[in-house]
């Protein structure tokens, strides 16, 4: 996977409005993606992507208006916890009950 592919999987969906691409860089070392995608029903996804040869970081947020819906990444949560559960999950998702859709 590329931030290419990432960039031709939101521009071929029927649910994608407009992609503002804010930061593209496709280096032989490291790419990195950030992008604004609209969505239909007025929900918005911002990208956050990041991969290197040993490296990936990635956070994607979902939200309706000013609310957020969903999160996805796979960001070090809870450092202090032992075991970490990070040795276990490769990601975590963030759920906001209040919103549905």
């Amino acid at each position: 996977m590329n931030v290419q592919d990432i960039l031709d999987v939101l521009s071929s969906s029927d649910i994608i409005l407009e992609i503002t691409v804010i930061v593209l860089i496709q280096e032989p070392r490291r790419q990195a993606l950030r992008a604004i995608a609209q969505l239909t029903g007025g929900y918005t996804l911002y990208i956050n992507e990041a991969l290197g040869k040993d490296f990936r970081r990635y956070s994607y947020y979902f939200q309706k208006g000013e609310q957020m819906v969903k999160k996805w990444d796979n960001a070090p949560h809870w450092p202090n916890l032992n075991p970490h559960p990070a040795g276990k999950l490769s990601y975590l998702k963030h759920f906001y009950p209040d919103m549905f859709f």
